[in-house]
């Protein structure tokens, strides 16, 4: 099996531009924290790890005046490329929790404020991904993944399986989001952030402090490994999940966390008691530093482990949280020392695990596993080592995957068979779109609740009915869920932001704004039917051939025994409104069941090749595709 190894760095943040100055910074306890100026925060929080003036000014002019996030994005790829040499075949992932926020913030205005909103002033916020793509002139596959506070990590498990199946010989993993007016609001109104200060463990913490940045690292197989690129560490393995329990609450002692981090552990085919460090998601919430802890112990045992928490020092990056603690640990494992925790007075003694505090940790540090999770449930882990230390990740498994059975939700009938054919034109579902308004998920299961994204509607719907076919797996923590989506939860986010703006961020909806991420309708799915197996979702994706792809991967690589993969779009009551003049999207969703067979069938090759798309939406290009000839 071939080695992953990570040859090139790139990072923003609130404490500067570029990995040297920002890492110097963090060992020398400096904290990046500052007063939000680019909007209102009256009744809130307005300390959070937001750039500084002069770095805000510097990208704008320099990289890109539209969207900070962009610009951020943009830094942290030139200054990882400009380590390491690409070859052809290089995948790109964009992990982020809002996404292109700025820009859609600004497209919406428009119509709010004028009537109409111009294709153009859209165009970034659902072809970022591609414009980075001809940037760097990167011919591998491409995706932007939406776990949460989960994404960035997420992301490095999506490219180990590209690299481990040879999807690709390279990966740039970008990961980042931006301080808006949005993700300000909603994150303020769901009262998880402090009045205070970040104190991670602390007795008497009240909360965390978002921030903002972008980080990049490169992903190189051994075998496309040039004889002078730095060779900065070593990716042994990595995992997602899902706890299947709740939207926002912390499942009990941090199950779904101690399972993603054994998952890591056995993809890197290392034992807990090999592990030198953990850098923890440790958010400063009474909630998750307890039951991260827990979750700690449960893996852990006995093998007490350094643990860090490094949004102490930068925040809370969101999308880019993972990412961001999974460059500083390498520079950790570099250097042979573990920062302290910073903020902290008095640790809680229910967090029962080694705390590096209130001095720093020396040490030869070969092994390291970072903790990620996020809203809705999301987790993931990854397990790093310095570059001259290897173990034996799990071979691949030789196994033929097909499409057992397909559901659906759509303008012109739901049902489930054996395939999506005959379903009828892609186009005539399009101009029918308006049968889906009064659809209901209250027939197909049992705890929706009122707020509700029609996109979540149609995936609870196409989930039950594939449910009632498919032979489950005894053990639900082996289903996973892939899922895409171009434009994710379109009514609920714009429904949210339209209060914002006419009302105040006081008066915008915390009950809403759950239900605007893209991941929202494949977590919900997760919850209602217990799938708590490999959970990727991925937003902005026109193609849905990579979602069966990766399906295949996750069977391949032993993750599980049944993937469903789930398109969903729910651009329904507020689509004209929220999408630009002329665009018109296909609601409703789709969804397959993959597992092994023993039959010699596979799924068609065209499936993960599926070439011309539109602006339709996934499911629009889905049908299309799967229906042609």
């Amino acid at each position: 099996m071939s080695h992953i190894f990570v040859t090139g760095r790139g990072m923003v943040c609130s404490l500067g531009i570029g990995v040297e100055t920002i890492m110097n910074a963090i060992f020398a306890g400096q904290c990046g924290f500052r007063h939000i100026q680019r909007f209102e925060t009256e009744g809130g929080q307005s300390l959070a790890g937001v750039l500084s003036e002069e770095d805000e000014i510097f990208l704008r002019e320099h990289y890109d005046e539209t969207d900070l996030l962009y610009a951020m994005l943009k830094k942290a790829g030139e200054e990882a490329l400009a380590m390491t040499k690409l070859p052809q075949q290089t995948g790109l992932i964009v992990a982020t929790n809002f996404g292109i926020m700025e820009a859609r913030e600004w497209a919406w205005r428009e119509r709010i404020e004028h009537g109409e909103l111009n294709p153009d002033s859209f165009d970034l916020v659902t072809n970022a991904i591609e414009h980075l793509r001809q940037l760097w002139g990167l011919e591998g596959p491409a995706v932007q993944l939406s776990l949460s506070c989960a994404s960035g990590a997420a992301a490095i498990a999506v490219a180990n399986l590209w690299l481990r199946t040879q999807r690709c010989d390279a990966v740039l993993v970008l990961a980042g989001d931006l301080m808006s007016e949005f993700a300000w609001a909603g994150l303020n109104n769901l009262r998880t952030i402090t009045p205070d200060m970040i104190r991670p463990f602390n007795r008497e913490r009240q909360g965390t402090i978002f921030g903002e940045g972008a980080i990049a690292l490169v992903l190189k197989r051994e075998e496309a490994l040039l004889a002078d690129d730095p060779r900065l560490a070593c990716i042994l393995g990595a995992a997602t999940n899902n706890n299947a329990w709740h939207m926002t609450a912390p499942v009990r002692e941090g199950e779904g966390s101690a399972r993603v981090m054994t998952a890591a552990l056995r993809d890197a085919g290392c034992k807990p008691d090999q592990i030198d460090m953990i850098s923890a998601h440790a958010t400063g919430t009474q909630a998750n530093d307890i039951t991260e802890s827990q979750a700690i112990r449960n893996v852990f045992g006995s093998h007490r482990v350094p643990v860090a928490a490094f949004k102490s020092q930068i925040g809370h990056l969101m999308g880019g949280a993972g990412l961001a603690e999974i460059a500083i640990t390498i520079e950790c494992l570099q250097r042979g020392e573990i920062p302290p925790v910073r903020n902290t007075r008095e640790l809680d003694p229910e967090c029962d695990v080694d705390v590096v505090w209130p001095e720093a940790c020396q040490g030869k540090f070969n092994v390291a596993l970072t903790n990620s999770a996020g809203l809705g449930g999301n987790n993931a882990a990854v397990v790093l080592s310095r570059p001259d230390w290897s173990s034996d990740p799990r071979p691949l498994a030789e196994k033929s995957v097909k499409i057992h059975r397909c559901s659906w939700i759509l303008p012109e009938g739901s049902g489930c068979g054996g395939s999506w054919k005959d379903l009828g034109d892609a186009r005539e579902n399009l101009l029918n779109r308006s049968q889906l308004s009064s659809f209901s998920a209250k027939e197909y299961v049992q705890t929706v609740k009122g707020y509700l994204d029609p996109g979540s509607a149609f995936v609870l719907g196409a989930l039950a009915l594939i449910r009632q076919h498919v032979e489950l797996p005894e053990d639900l923590n082996r289903v996973g869920i892939v899922c895409g989506t171009m434009y994710g939860a379109l009514d609920s986010a714009f429904r949210y932001f339209e209060a914002l703006v006419k009302k105040g961020n006081r008066f915008a909806s915390p009950l809403i704004f759950p239900h605007s991420y893209p991941n929202t309708a494949a977590n919900l799915g997760a919850i209602e039917f217990s799938f708590g197996g490999p959970h990727i979702v991925c937003d902005s994706l026109k193609n849905p051939g990579e979602l069966f792809s990766l399906g295949e991967a996750l069977l391949r690589n032993g993750e599980a025994d049944l993937v469903f993969v789930v398109m969903y779009e729910g651009a329904l009551k507020c689509a004209e409104q929220a999408l630009p003049d002329g665009v018109e999207v296909l609601p409703g969703a789709l969804v397959a069941c993959l597992a092994p067979t023993e039959e010699g069938e596979t799924m068609p090759t065209a499936i993960a090749a599926m070439g011309e798309t539109s602006q339709n939406g996934i499911v629009f290009n889905a049908l299309r595709l799967l229906n042609s000839d």
